[in-house]
């Protein structure tokens, strides 16, 4: 945290990444990355993976290959789709 009390510190990518993942197992949802590949006009869902280290495995493998990260569609248990940009998840 930072000194004196005037701001936080923002959660780390782990912390998020947890959260994320806590908030899906309540609601008993689930999610998939999208990518989008603009060269070849190709949108790319992939289901959201369990770890921190595997998603960001995920994403790096999907850059190499063209693909830009563009969110996480989240879809809870009763049917409620949400969608988090790549700025609120990364």
């Amino acid at each position: 945290m930072m000194s004196g009390g005037i701001g936080v510190e923002p959660p780390s990518l782990q912390e998020r990444f947890n959260q994320l993942a806590a908030q899906l197992s309540r609601e008993g949802g689930h999610a998939h990355l999208t990518f989008v590949n603009a060269a070849q006009s190709k949108i790319l869902f992939i289901l959201m993976p369990g770890s921190l280290d595997e998603l960001q495995r995920v994403l790096k493998e999907r850059s190499r290959l063209g693909y830009e990260f563009v969110g996480v569609r989240v879809r809870g248990a009763d049917e409620r789709v949400e969608w988090l940009d790549a700025e609120r998840v990364l």
